[in-house]
């Protein structure tokens, strides 16, 4: 009986992919490259992580140095119109009609007008909920006026940098030191405010 022969198996197949026979040193090679590329992978990653910090907390310091100056300006701008508003009050309320009638030129009660000045500029602080502030008036009482050094105390008060106070009229002038609650100040001072000074006169012209 003839013998048959399974002829597929002699058939060799084609698409069978040779295996792969790496010698130890090529293994070793690779696992060495595969390693190196994961390790600056991760080294990356941690790059951009950190990069993304920093970025993240600069734009917090900005927005809190931000808000910190929005509101030293705005505070600056009210307790300027207070100190404005006080001096006011301060002359309409304390002309000396005697002098007038006396010596033909009018003058100033400066306790009058000191106390009015003072109480106007107290009440308006209060009223917005400030506390440690410092209220400083002085009368120029004398129809010729005159000239107070010193006065306001700091440069920062005034317009013009000016700390002598010269008037030639009786005028009332007033000066404001405001705390001002800070949030990214206090990380560089240590504490929680920061003053606005703040100054500002009327005399009787501009109280008519």
């Amino acid at each position: 009986m003839p013998r048959i022969v399974n002829r597929l198996n002699a058939i060799p197949n084609r698409d069978k992919p040779e295996p792969i026979r790496l010698t130890l040193l090529e293994i070793l090679a690779r696992c060495t490259r595969i390693s190196k590329a994961g390790h600056n992978l991760g080294r990356d990653e941690a790059g951009n992580a950190l990069v993304g910090f920093l970025v993240m907390l600069v734009l917090i310091v900005l927005a809190a140095g931000l808000v910190d100056l929005y509101s030293l300006l705005q505070t600056k701008t009210w307790a300027y119109n207070v100190a404005t508003d006080a001096a006011l009050q301060g002359v309409a309320s304390g002309r000396d009609y005697g002098s007038l009638y006396a010596s033909g030129s009018m003058a100033l009660n400066p306790a009058v007008a000191a106390a009015t000045a003072q109480a106007a500029a107290e009440d308006a602080l209060a009223a917005r909920g400030f506390i440690g502030y410092n209220v400083e008036v002085q009368v120029l009482s004398d129809p010729g006026g005159g000239t107070v050094a010193d006065f306001p105390p700091t440069a920062r008060a005034a317009p013009g940098g000016a700390t002598t106070w010269t008037t030639t009229e009786p005028a009332v002038g007033v000066y404001l030191r405001v705390p001002v609650r800070t949030f990214f100040a206090r990380l560089i001072t240590g504490g929680d405010e920061l003053p606005i000074h703040a100054f500002a006169s009327a005399g009787l012209v501009e109280a008519h």
